[in-house]
């Protein structure tokens, strides 16, 4: 599940907005049994590094991602995820 347009005001920013929303991503991704939360970025990755996520190869990505992914300036990060038992 791809992680995309996160973006925080920055009347909020540094309060942990981000991460929250971040790991509400990631609750989410659980519950709809996604394997692999992944995020591209241009700007600053502190937020995906410090919610756990790490860097990534194109290849790791879900094949048509692969195929879409336009290799520009773009970073990627992802966590795999374990499905919550419930």
């Amino acid at each position: 599940m791809e992680l995309a347009s996160l973006a925080v005001d920055s009347s909020f920013r540094n309060r942990g907005v981000g991460r929250e929303l971040v790991q509400a991503a990631m609750d989410r991704a659980r519950q709809q049994k996604a394997r692999l939360l992944f995020a591209l970025t241009t700007g600053n990755a502190h937020l995906f590094v410090q919610s756990g996520m790490r860097p990534l190869q194109p290849s790791q990505l879900p094949q048509l991602k692969q195929q879409a992914y336009d290799f520009q300036d773009s970073r990627i990060y992802g966590k795999e995820l374990r499905v919550s038992e419930q």
